[in-house]
């Protein structure tokens, strides 16, 4: 079994204060949780309860696309609905799954986070380690995500 790479320390959503891009020694202020919520959600140990752990960072009216695969789900419950689907695919533990920050830039109002994501899936009962790097793309509006953007 795995370990995780960097889990805890940077999985929150990044800030930087007086910069559009950080340099490497910059110390984030994060945003609470929400990366860790969304690990919590990518192991076979997940349940619906990480889930509405993580669309509580999420507005009402929150869209999720992913452009690659045309998915477009506008708001909570079809964004829960799709996470939910996703739970019995993965395998494995906490120590299985892992997103590693690589990069990010704040605008207003908007975060973009490159990162590299790792989780065991469990497909047709064959496991297998999947790992990727991944570009996320959040917008707020009111203190809430409204809006997430997904490129792998």
């Amino acid at each position: 079994m795995r370990t995780a790479t960097l889990l805890t320390i940077g999985i929150g959503i990044l800030f930087f204060a007086g910069a559009d891009a950080a340099p490497a020694n910059d110390k984030p202020v994060f945003v609470p949780g929400y990366l860790d919520a969304l690990a919590a959600t990518t192991h076979g140990q997940s349940t619906e309860n990480d889930i509405d752990a993580v669309l509580d960072y999420y507005s009402d009216d929150v869209v999720y696309e992913h452009p690659r695969f045309g998915i477009r789900l506008e708001g909570k419950e079809a964004q829960r609905h799709g996470m939910v689907s996703f739970l019995q695919s993965y395998a494995g533990g906490p120590s299985d799954s892992s997103i590693e920050i690589l990069d990010f830039m704040k605008g207003e109002d908007v975060v973009t986070v490159r990162m590299a994501v790792s989780f065991l899936q469990d497909r047709e009962g064959v496991i297998e380690e999947v790992s990727r790097n991944q570009l996320r793309v959040l917008e707020f509006s009111s203190g809430k995500i409204s809006r997430v953007i997904d490129y792998w």
